[in-house]
């Protein structure tokens, strides 16, 4: 009886240690597990390995690489091809062949390194410091990764004014109308968000002008939306279209004022032919009675005219009130034909001449409306006696 009893007793105590071994096991190989990650993760997560990738995605000349290594996230301006560019531009890293980098200091949470680059034997003028801050990015649950800051290649809440209802492209990328932030009744702000810094190249089209190219560089700051370019209408050149509908206008509008002055008609019957702009008609139809008491309700005066050539050049000009503003120059050849009155004896002569006159027209509401013109006063040399 005994025996049995030692024999099971013996058993028992054979099966706990086993038990124990096992369990010992597996504690210890959870732990070197645990330990080995984090010795993994730390390694793999520390400032010097985030700087190494960095370097070596650098002088690889791998720009998805980078961009994945500056923690960068991609919007309209901000792509892995577009800080392809930039690299090239500021760093010429396609020739870059070696590197050194060095710790100049190390806090809790920001440290920074020294990137020297070499091209071929000779140090490249380009040289780097790496500014590495923690992320929001956690590993282990705990612990936070560390990333580099691309602050200094970034450009904030950049914006370009052009005219209304221009169309921007920037950097061959052409903006929505889900780009448009601000607007008055004469210019609108297009929202470029986050770009990188360095030159960039924009190109601006509105109808009935030729294309406007242009450039601009950015810092690396906060534009608060405030345009960094702005491109007003007297910038543009008319095309060839416009400058042929304002010509054409041009040759209609200064016969129509003489064959009205002549036909002694009133500046309101004008205005019904001749489409002049609201806030000017006031001063025009002055100048016009002007013309009239002058050259036409005299004694001698000018019987009528024969206008033999027009030849006008159209360009930009700065408008005041919201309008796109053309002048157009034009050079007239005539020929003038007076009644010259001697005692109670009328005598027809005639005479040729030149007359220069400058016109300024607004666009609004669809159409090309008379501003002002010189033609309003400038007029035609003819024989008084």
């Amino acid at each position: 009886m005994r025996t049995r009893n030692k024999n099971q007793m013996k058993k028992k105590n054979g099966d706990v240690s086993t038990g124990v071994k096992i369990l010992f096991t597996l504690v210890v190989l959870a732990a070197l597990f645990v330990i080995g990650t984090y010795v993994y993760s730390r390694l793999n997560n520390s400032a010097t390995t985030v700087v190494d990738e960095y370097v070596r995605s650098f002088t690889a000349r791998n720009p998805g690489r980078v961009f994945r290594t500056l923690n960068l996230k991609n919007t309209r301006f901000i792509t892995a091809d577009n800080l392809d560019k930039l690299l090239r531009d500021v760093a010429e890293y396609d020739k870059i062949t070696s590197y050194s980098l060095v710790k100049l200091d190390e806090s809790d949470d920001v440290c920074h390194y020294q990137v020297k680059y070499m091209v071929g034997r000779q140090e490249s003028d380009f040289s780097q410091i790496l500014t590495l801050k923690k992320t929001d990015e956690s590993y282990l649950v705990f612990f936070k990764k560390w990333g580099i800051d691309s602050a200094d290649l970034v450009a904030s809440r950049v914006s370009v004014s052009v005219p209304l209802g221009a169309e921007l492209t920037v950097d061959g990328v052409k903006l929505s109308s889900d780009s448009l932030r601000k607007k008055s009744q004469k210019m609108q702000d297009f929202e470029l968000g986050d770009v990188f810094i360095g030159e960039h190249e924009y190109e601006i089209r509105l109808e009935g002008f030729e294309p406007y190219q242009g450039k601009f560089t950015l810092e690396a700051k906060d534009y608060l939306d405030e345009p960094v370019a702005t491109v007003n209408t007297n910038k543009f050149v008319p095309d060839e279209g416009i400058k042929t509908v304002l010509e054409n206008l041009t040759a209609r509008i200064i016969p129509k004022i003489y064959e009205d002055l002549l036909q002694r008609r009133s500046f309101d019957f004008l205005a019904k032919e001749v489409a002049i702009e609201d806030s000017v008609k006031d001063g025009l139809m002055k100048r016009y009675d002007k013309m009239r008491e002058d050259h036409v309700d005299t004694r001698t005066h000018l019987a009528f005219v024969d206008f033999e050539s027009f030849k006008s050049s159209v360009r930009s000009t700065i408008s005041t009130d919201d309008c796109y503003a053309l002048k157009v120059d034009t050079k007239i050849r005539y020929t003038s034909h007076s009644t010259v009155v001697h005692g109670e004896t009328p005598e027809m002569k005639a005479m040729s001449g030149k007359l220069k006159v400058s016109s300024i027209f607004h666009y609004s509401n669809g159409q090309w409306w008379l501003y002002d013109s010189d033609a309003f006063g400038r007029f035609v040399d003819y024989i008084k006696e």
